[in-house]
């Protein structure tokens, strides 16, 4: 009552008193259609393909919905804008962004178009397609990169060039379908092809068919759900096992006896990569985090744990904010578990990569368990730094 007299009597603006409820989460963003209004993440076991928490916001009480359903709460469920009852880890697709940079890096490496310590020149254009494309930093430059800093810093216009490489036949000639051809070989050994394998209707995922300098980027046509995404990231953290990740651990019968022990199934094991390519693309994405000038390294270089990780910033049009995107895994060393962070029209991967820290902060118990769940909403550490990656 008090707040509301304050806002009565003028003390305190409307914009304070709604940015007051938000940070006290007496109110969500979700209850306003506040863009970005809400997520997906998925935690995965990279040993096992076990999924150990599947997220979707905005959700409900599922009290409400159990037995017998409360009709007047279902209805106002089902009308409202912000899709409560649609499960966004399997029934959301974003296109990956940046994300996508390590199918690519696979890609480039094991078809020859780059070796590990080759370096590119980031001339801010590229110009040898039409429309040219640009890197993110233009009119700045990353200068001269290997493939570890073009993951780094998340260099397009190195994946640019290489794309290009990678699209260009025998006889010297730029061949869009051969590149994409290349490119959808790589995400079909990463199953991005299909379902993640989790016992969920889920949406199919898409392979980009066009413009393979872009669809190196995660731009083109990809569109991938969370939990395809986290399939991707785990088999990068144990170099190779793409599992059909599971939610289900076993089956019980009325008496508790165990009918069905579950096990995730080995989708495919990438026995072909050289291990040279998966030091390449771990050593990338562990920069990311841990070496100066990486995109989250203010936010996770003295977590307590080493995390590897990658940003990606998707782009849907000028009238909407982009997508943000983290896909990484812990600890780098001896890896555990994966995390695909997805905030729809969350701005900046940043706000995605923060987010994320939040939870290896609770699994890896780095910080007190009421402190990080009922303590008031801060503005984002990284609401300053607009990663376009």
């Amino acid at each position: 009552q008090e707040d509301i007299n304050r806002l009565n009597n003028g003390s305190v603006s409307a914009y304070q008193f709604i940015r007051n409820k938000l940070t006290s989460l007496e109110i969500t963003p979700a209850m306003l259609a506040l863009e970005p209004y809400s997520g997906s993440v998925v935690v995965t076991d990279v040993n096992s393909g076990d999924v150990l928490a599947m997220v979707t916001y905005p959700s409900y009480d599922n009290n409400k919905m159990a037995n017998k359903v409360d009709a007047k709460y279902f209805n106002q469920l089902r009308l409202d804008e912000t899709k409560p009852l649609l499960n966004r880890p399997v029934q959301q697709k974003v296109a990956p962004g940046s994300t996508f940079k390590m199918v690519t890096s696979t890609a480039i490496l094991e078809e020859g178009a780059v070796t590990p310590y080759e370096k590119i020149r980031d001339q801010g254009i590229f110009t040898k397609t039409n429309p040219p494309a640009k890197c993110h930093i233009y009119p700045g430059s990353h200068g001269m990169v290997n493939i570890v800093n073009a993951l780094r810093v998340s260099c397009n216009y190195y994946f640019y060039e290489a794309a290009y490489r990678l699209s260009t036949d025998s006889s010297g000639t730029f061949n869009e379908q051969l590149g994409l051809d290349k490119l959808a070989k790589y995400a079909t050994m990463y199953g991005l092809n299909k379902p993640s394998g989790v016992e969920l209707p889920e949406y199919e995922p898409q392979i980009s068919n066009d413009d393979p300098i872009r669809s190196a980027i995660g731009q083109g046509k990809h569109v991938y759900t969370a939990a395809q995404l986290s399939k991707y990231i785990t088999t990068i953290a144990n170099r190779g096992t793409s599992y059909d990740l599971t939610l289900l651990e076993k089956i019980v019968d009325k008496d508790g006896k165990v009918v069905v022990d579950n096990k995730a199934k080995v989708d495919q094991e990438l026995s072909s990569i050289k291990d040279s390519t998966w030091d390449s693309i771990q050593q990338g994405i562990y920069s990311v985090a841990n070496v100066p000038g990486g995109s989250v390294y203010g936010l996770y270089h003295n977590l307590g744990v080493t995390v590897a990780g990658k940003t990606g910033t998707s782009q849907i049009s000028k009238v909407v904010p982009n997508n943000a995107l983290f896909l990484s895994y812990a600890p780098f060393e001896k890896p555990e578990i994966s995390v695909a962070t997805i905030i729809p029209n969350g701005h900046t991967s940043g706000n995605a990569a923060e987010l994320t820290r939040d939870i290896y902060k609770l699994y890896f118990n780095l910080e007190d368990h009421d402190k990080l769940v009922d303590s008031n909403v801060t503005l984002p550490e990284n609401r300053s730094k607009a990663f376009s990656d």
